[in-house]
């Protein structure tokens, strides 16, 4: 059976750290159409999601006319997102799942940018679906419990934007 490299990374830095583990051989030839259409989402997904990171830090790090320019890819790429969302409380459905994990740092950074920024992405009547997540992402326990304190995230991307745009 053919082995991964994923795996075998796994196998090695378990057996470097002297780790017993049971190697359990799996058919990976069948992947059932649920997998296959979870893969496909997650994929379209996260290319949403380094889009729309890499947006946003650029409205955060550029001011004037540069920054105007940048807003729409922002409010472009929450589009996208939006559809994702449609009539579903998280990205998989019901619960949490990776994609949720991987977005999650919008649920809560996008409101700190807006205040250090003063530009508004997230409106409920605009983005009613992620408007949602993010409160449902934000009400799950365990997130709300390892938020980074909001004030020192202003602080410190305040500082940060200030030497970005500061003239040279």
């Amino acid at each position: 059976m053919r082995q991964s490299v994923g795996r075998w990374k796994v196998g090695l830095n378990l057996e470097n750290l002297k780790l017993r583990y049971d190697k359990i051989p799996r058919e990976c030839a069948y992947k059932s159409p649920q997998l296959l259409t979870q893969l496909a989402q997650q994929k379209t997904t996260m290319a949403d999601e380094l889009k729309l990171l890499e947006s946003v830090i650029n409205v955060l790090v550029t001011g004037g006319k540069e920054q105007e320019e940048v807003v729409p890819r922002v409010i472009e790429n929450l589009k996208h997102i939006e559809e994702e969302l449609k009539g579903k409380k998280f990205f998989g459905g019901a619960t949490i799942g990776f994609t949720d994990i991987a977005l999650g740092w919008a649920a809560n950074l996008l409101g700190v940018i807006e205040e250090v920024t003063g530009i508004k992405f997230i409106d409920a009547e605009k983005f009613p679906q992620i408007s949602q997540w993010i409160h449902n992402f934000c009400d799950v326990p365990v997130i709300e419990a390892n938020w980074p304190p909001r004030d020192k995230m202003v602080t410190k991307l305040q500082t940060m934007r200030e030497k970005c745009i500061a003239p040279k």
